[in-house]
């Protein structure tokens, strides 16, 4: 996960088996081989390949929360694992990266990190969340406009612990590597 355009496109320079993925003002970067849609991404032959990640809000929130003990990238497809995660930390922040076209706070995101808190110690309905994703101004826009986003990006995104993995952060040598964790 990388903080610019120019940062990801010297990694990927110098490493013929790394590929660029990324969006910037909703929009897939030019000359990069991936947006940030998860539909995209989901048949795509990547296998044993580095991607180098940067986007207008998630990566930029984990690039800037590198420092804290412990970060982990989260949405609702890995959201259980996530909190099983969590579980064992004493204190808990959550960033959220997103805003709505007001300046607010993106209500997908809260609602993720919502259900994410929630799922620490209880087992609650994913219903209401998932229709909070799926009815965000985001998401809106994502259907209506049909060159930001694939057009299953949305339900994708809504598919609640389809993987039963959490995403960890670190930074090793410089980079910041983020990786599944169980």
């Amino acid at each position: 996960m990388v903080f610019s355009i120019v940062e990801a496109r010297k990694l990927g320079a110098g490493n013929n088996s790394w590929l660029l993925m990324g969006k910037d003002g909703g929009r897939k970067i030019a000359g990069f081989d991936f947006s940030n849609s998860p539909a995209e991404l989901a048949n795509a032959e990547v296998e044993g390949r580095t991607l180098v990640q940067r986007t207008t809000s998630g990566t930029q929130g984990v690039v800037n929360a590198i420092n804290a003990s412990t970060v982990y990238c989260a949405s609702l497809v890995c959201a259980s694992a996530t909190a099983r995660q969590l579980r064992s930390c004493d204190e808990v922040s959550y960033v959220i990266t997103g805003t709505a076209p007001d300046g607010s706070l993106a209500d997908e995101d809260v609602a993720g990190a919502e259900l994410i808190e929630l799922l620490r110690t209880q087992s609650p309905s994913f219903d209401p969340y998932v229709q909070r994703v799926r009815n965000s101004p985001a998401a809106v826009d994502l259907s209506m406009d049909g060159t930001k986003a694939h057009p299953d990006d949305v339900s994708v995104a809504c598919e609640v612990n389809k993987f039963d993995f959490a995403i960890r952060a670190e930074k090793v040598d410089g980079l910041i590597i983020a990786e599944t964790v169980d």
